[in-house]
């Protein structure tokens, strides 16, 4: 795994990272960034371990929140159900910061801190599969990788940096609990990683997850 620019490394089947019954997701970036388990999500130990979070009210607060311009994102998840067609993957309670996928246009979202959203239209995303997501922000323009493929680049035109303090949480709701399913990793890069990091992540990580 790529090291250079990482701030937030959670794994759900390093057992440095979880332990089955712990209420702390342990950062392994050395930024100290540990997240706190809310309202309960239980362990599965498919693929290793994942966190399973039921869509009402689990979530996670970051101990330290993540102020990003630039940045690389790497999530791997099975998602269930969607709350208001929405599968929340992180995001804040005091700011507009999310990263997202929705089910009924089958669109991928960055949305900054001005509420100012990056759009990516989709149609073949493996909905209630398990899949790898990897996200670039360089300037305006946002890079979505699909297990290991690039599918498209989106763009807001006036980005204005993420600020991230929890996970699958996101403010403008009633619902804290957006995304129903099970978490498996979570990376965050202080940076854009190039194209060829993009592909050692995902070949470093592919075998594990049947990817």
């Amino acid at each position: 795994i790529v090291t250079d620019g990482l701030v937030l490394a959670l794994d759900a089947g390093n057992p440095k990272s979880y332990a089955s019954g712990s209420t702390t997701w342990r950062d392994k970036s050395g930024s100290g960034n540990d997240g706190m388990l809310v309202n309960g999500p239980t362990f599965s130990s498919d693929h290793g371990g994942a966190l399973v979070f039921d869509g009402t009210n689990d979530h996670v607060t970051l101990t330290a929140t993540a102020s990003l311009n630039d940045f690389t994102a790497t999530i791997i998840a099975k998602v269930d159900s969607y709350r208001f067609g929405w599968a929340m993957f992180f995001g804040a309670d005091d700011s507009d910061s999310f990263i997202a996928y929705e089910a009924a246009p089958n669109r991928f979202r960055v949305q900054d801190t001005s509420s100012t959203n990056s759009d990516l239209i989709y149609n073949s995303f493996d909905e209630n599969g398990l899949n790898m997501i990897q996200v670039v922000q360089t300037g305006n323009d946002t890079d979505w990788y699909l297990n290991g493929s690039l599918i498209g680049t989106s763009t807001d035109g006036t980005y204005d940096g993420m600020h991230i303090t929890k996970m699958v949480y996101y403010s403008d709701t009633s619902n804290l609990g957006m995304f129903a399913g099970d978490y498996h990793l979570a990376h965050l890069y202080n940076r854009a990683l190039s194209t060829s990091e993009i592909q050692q992540n995902y070949n470093a990580l592919k075998g594990r997850f049947g990817l």
